[in-house]
């Protein structure tokens, strides 16, 4: 059973609060022990105030280092099947090629220190559109002086925020900005039982070092394959770039980089699909057949000659 997200109790407990609620969101009740709670809360609330007590300036960055190797260590003896990631730097941020949005997108959660006047952790828990779903612990009943931030408290369980991805980026110390990229922080969660692996999304398929890579088709509806377009590349190039234009709905698609990072950009090939409410049998097998096609191509290697020096393919 999934209980509703927990609001901080003080203004200093934000970090422990969205760390037991990252972990709220992956397991139900009964499969979190009382000792992680125990120690959740044992190791942070380390910073000492301007006077002195203790937890007064909040959780620093080695405690969360540390309870995110912990909880990661956890996973890797079998006490729990929970895998976690610290982050730092310049490898927090939110967009395309972003380790927090390609764990979003496979069924993670991200704890994140940003701004909220002052330094505050949160909990994001997936993406929509140009957004980002997030719990803030920070209890408000709003409305925001930023309009497009929207406050919603009809999903308890998973998110009360939806935030443009605009506002995390910026060096400044502004409402949900990350902050400087040098000093930022993430951790990254995923329940190992319910994680959604690269091999569940995207297929990856190597051909000479090349990496192609063709979305899984989880489609929300049917649809019709249309067009195949493919360009050439020079005479001898085994490096293919393979895209997706696709007006249909996915119900998870990594599509954060749906080029293969480092192959050839001279050679693309290119499938377009169109919807359809209710296409015939027929479309629908031609719809397979043509997938199935495209998979084996991509897999064999045409016959090539070397081209004459100064020539270009055409």
């Amino acid at each position: 059973m999934k209980n509703p997200l927990h609001y901080q109790l003080s203004e200093y407990d934000c970090g422990p609060t969205s760390l037991l609620n990252a972990l709220s969101v992956l397991f139900e009740r009964e499969d979190i022990a009382p000792d992680i709670i125990r120690n959740v809360m044992l190791y942070s609330l380390d910073c000492y105030g301007s006077e002195g007590s203790q937890g007064k300036s909040g959780t620093s960055h080695i405690a969360m280092m540390f309870l995110s190797g912990w909880l990661d260590g956890l996973g890797k003896a079998g006490y729990m099947p929970v895998s976690s990631r610290y982050l730092r730097g310049k490898k927090v941020f939110i967009g395309e090629d972003s380790l927090i949005n390609d764990a979003l997108k496979r069924n993670g959660v991200a704890v994140v220190r940003l701004y909220y006047d002052v330094e505050h952790y949160v909990l994001l828990t997936g993406v929509q559109g140009e957004s980002v779903l997030m719990f803030d612990p920070y209890y408000e009943t709003g409305p925001l002086p930023q309009s497009d931030i929207h406050i919603t408290l009809d999903h308890p369980t998973r998110y009360n925020r939806v935030v443009p991805f605009c506002y995390f980026n910026r060096e400044t110390c502004d409402m949900y900005s990350l902050g400087d990229a040098h000093s930022r922080e993430a951790v990254i969660l995923f329940n190992e039982n319910t994680k959604l692996t690269q091999e569940d999304t995207i297929e990856y398929l190597y051909k000479k070092g090349s990496r192609i890579w063709l979305p899984f088709l989880l489609l929300c509806h049917r649809f019709t394959a249309t067009a195949s377009i493919s360009t050439s590349a020079p005479l001898g190039s085994f490096d293919t770039s393979t895209q997706l234009l696709a007006g249909f709905e996915v119900k998870y698609c990594a599509y954060t980089s749906l080029k293969a990072p480092k192959s050839s950009m001279l050679c693309k090939k290119h499938m377009v699909f169109t919807t359809s409410e209710a296409p015939t049998p027929a479309a629908l097998k031609t719809a397979s057949r043509f997938f199935i096609t495209c998979r084996v191509c991509s897999l064999m290697s045409p016959p090539f000659k070397t081209p004459v020096s100064g020539s270009s393919g055409i």
